[in-house]
């Protein structure tokens, strides 16, 4: 209806009071119709401002929030939340942005067999009012700014931003990936959402946004996720303690061998080879990409040149796991819910295991049990760097696509300014909100594109005078009489 760049709340008031039939204003409340021939009354600025903020303040979380309570006198006195009201908060918090974007998933389209986890920066209308040094954590010290919440954090250089820090915060988001046999392999949907000051830890807010899905919807079988998680080894006891597997990256410095007393096995990169498995396939460099698109015709010569270098450092590093997987051992069976996991070990090339070799369990024994406290950060499903593992780990980068049309000026415009709010908890309600159009705005395209046989209201094709309608004065009154809408 309108072209809007942000999504300010004025704009949302406009939306609202002007970009809707008048028949669904009336059914929403959005517009009443005052005595006969007194005209109409339609929401005004002022009460959506009023609204997103009373919403806001009820969920408000943060060290200097505070709630009103009412006195003896019925004088109302701002109060400070305790350590219970603010936790209680942020719960109702999670569950409420989260209940946004659900919502927003069509009922025909199935739950998503592994999750995508990754964070992305989110700038604040705020400026900040004090140093950004290297290290912005000792930054945040002396930093003032409107936005009291935002942080100074780091970020990935990208042509948009510029630059590998940012004042705001970060969104914590998972993206459904499927299977191609599910018939909706295409669709690359926000499932879940969350929001941190930029130099908190996102894994703790991934771990947060877990146990609200897990309570909302159904605790998924698996999530893939990139270095900047998985080097923490809290992440790795969050998703084991709530019985999800793991396919993850490994970062530069988890890298390499690490023997097991017990079994004498050498844990290389989260598995577990034989002793004797040669130096130097203990640490393998990780190409540049796993998978490699086809090359543009009309590319130019440096980038058929950084083609082709990408392409032999793939094929080198698959000659290199592929050679090193004959000295690994094989999987007997799923991981056991208490961690631990039972191995047939591999024979090949046993004559250059030495006498201490040959005493170890991973020598003398047809299969070996790894207990849980082995490498437990590393340990995953698959073999890392296997075709399996690269089959079900590069589509992660869906995460980053769904991020791409976020803040495309194409797609929702997320950022600086794209809101002008203050605070953690408006612009996580922002966030859901967009999250939302961003589902809704994909899966609409899809099942337009598709042709898509389906009941489910969020896909069923709007008419062609969506908005527009001839208005008499039985209509207005039919619609002014009407009940309207549930929230």
């Amino acid at each position: 209806v309108f072209d809007m760049k942000t999504a300010t709340l004025a704009n949302v008031h406009r939306l609202l009071s002007t970009g809707l039939a008048a028949s669904y204003q009336f059914r929403l409340g959005i517009r009443t119709h005052v005595g006969a021939g007194a005209g109409e009354r339609v929401i005004t600025a002022r009460q959506v401002y009023y609204l997103f903020g009373r919403i806001a303040e009820h969920l408000d979380h943060a060290p200097h929030a505070t709630k009103k309570e009412r006195a003896k006198n019925r004088e109302a006195r701002n109060e400070p939340l305790t350590a219970e009201d603010r936790e209680e908060r942020e719960a109702r918090f999670l569950e409420y942005i989260n209940r946004i974007v659900h919502a927003s998933h069509p009922t025909d389209v199935p739950q998503a067999d592994v999750l995508a986890l990754d964070a992305t920066s989110i700038p604040t209308w705020g400026r900040p009012k004090g140093p950004s040094d290297a290290n912005p954590g000792t930054a945040n010290e002396h930093v003032r700014s409107a936005d009291r919440e935002s942080k100074w954090g780091k970020q990935t250089y990208t042509h948009q931003n510029g630059s590998t820090q940012q004042f705001g915060f970060n969104a914590v988001t998972t993206a459904g990936l499927h299977t191609p046999r599910s018939g909706v392999e295409p669709l690359k949907l926000i499932e879940d959402v969350t929001i941190a000051p930029a130099n908190a830890s996102v894994v703790h807010a991934a771990l947060a946004l877990v146990e609200e899905r897990s309570r909302a919807v159904a605790t998924p079988a698996r999530i893939a996720a990139d270095r900047g998680f998985t080097y923490s080894p809290t992440y790795a006891a969050g998703l084991h303690d709530r019985g999800i597997e793991s396919t993850l990256d490994i970062h530069p410095q988890d890298a390499g061998a690490r023997a097991d007393q017990r079994t004498g096995v050498l844990m290389i990169d989260g598995w577990p080879h034989v002793p004797w498995t040669p130096t130097r396939l203990h640490e393998i460099t990780r190409p540049p990409r796993f998978t490699i698109a086809k090359r543009d015709d009309d590319a130019t010569l440096e980038e058929r040149r950084e083609h082709k270098a990408q392409r032999r450092a793939l094929a080198r590093f698959h000659e290199l796991i592929a050679e090193r997987g004959k000295y690994a051992l094989s999987p007997n069976g799923r991981a056991k819910t208490d961690g631990r996991r039972h191995f047939f070990t591999s024979r090949h090339d046993a004559h250059l295991a030495t006498a201490t070799h040959r005493k170890s369990k991973v020598f003398t024994q047809a299969t070996i049990t790894i207990d849980a406290d082995v490498a437990p950060k590393l340990r995953q499903r698959l073999r890392w760097g296997s075709p399996e593992w690269i089959e079900e780990y590069s589509p992660r980068s869906a995460v980053e696509a769904t991020y791409g049309n976020l803040k495309s000026p194409d797609g929702e415009n997320m950022r600086r300014g794209w809101i002008r709010l203050f605070g953690l908890v408006r612009t996580g309600l922002m966030l859901a909100f967009a999250a939302a159009h961003h589902n809704l705005r994909v899966v609409r395209r899809w099942a337009e594109r598709t042709g898509a046989a389906t009941a489910d209201l969020l896909l069923v094709a709007d008419p062609p005078d969506l908005g527009f309608e001839e208005r008499t004065v039985d209509d207005l009154v039919a619609a002014a009489q009407a009940p309207p809408l549930a929230a």
